[in-house]
């Protein structure tokens, strides 16, 4: 029926587009996500500061160098205190340690992947509540599926996802698994303070 054709088509078109709006923010996430493990972690080293000619700040200079004084990396290590330079090896050792941060293209095909398999095991765990019937209690106030049912596919869903983005993230799975619980914890937050704002704004408009 061309009536069920379109709708259909237009249902994948706003399927596809929910997935690439979601995939843009959990990206901005994921990389913010990242940062803030990284600055955790102390992977990511100390900042920056200028070293006049007096001996303790030169402009131009990196943390850590003396005016005149050894460099590290250039034939004698300097001083102790060198450590905190981007070209010691103490330095370079934490930032190995970290996680690298994905260009933004990158990060979203990681969420996009991630989302669209815990949206393809959403619809499949949605498809065997109906097919068997196992509707949740308050179905008829929450549409095709009650909450408690929804609360169930998105348990089931979840895992899933984790698994995916832990697994295509650049680093070792075990730091991937910590990277993943903050992008997921920190998308949470953001999710729940929109709905905050989302629903005061329409008790007010009310």
């Amino acid at each position: 029926m061309p009536g069920a054709g379109a709708h259909l088509g237009s249902t994948l078109l706003a399927f596809a587009l929910v997935i690439l709006i979601e995939s843009a923010i959990g990206a901005v996430i994921l990389r913010a996500a990242i940062a803030l493990y990284n600055k955790m972690s102390g992977a990511g080293g100390p900042p920056r500061r200028q070293l006049e000619p007096g001996g303790e700040r030169v402009k131009g200079e990196d943390e850590g160098i003396m005016a005149g004084g050894p460099r590290p990396g250039r034939g004698e290590p300097g001083p102790e205190w060198d450590k905190d330079d981007p070209r010691s090896l103490e330095y370079q050792k934490r930032a190995q340690s970290g996680v690298p941060v994905p260009t933004f293209g990158r990060a979203n095909r990681i969420t996009f992947v991630t989302i669209l398999v815990q949206k393809v095991v959403g619809l499949v765990v949605v498809g065997f509540i109906i097919a068997n019937g196992a509707q949740a209690n308050g179905a008829q106030a929450a549409g095709p599926l009650g909450t408690g049912a929804k609360i169930l596919v998105h348990l089931i869903e979840l895992p899933f996802g984790f698994l995916v983005m832990a697994r295509m993230l650049p680093t070792s799975f075990g730091k991937a698994m910590l990277v993943t619980l903050l992008t997921y914890v920190t998308g949470s937050a953001i999710y729940a303070m929109v709905e905050v704002v989302f629903a005061l704004a329409m008790n007010k408009a009310g």
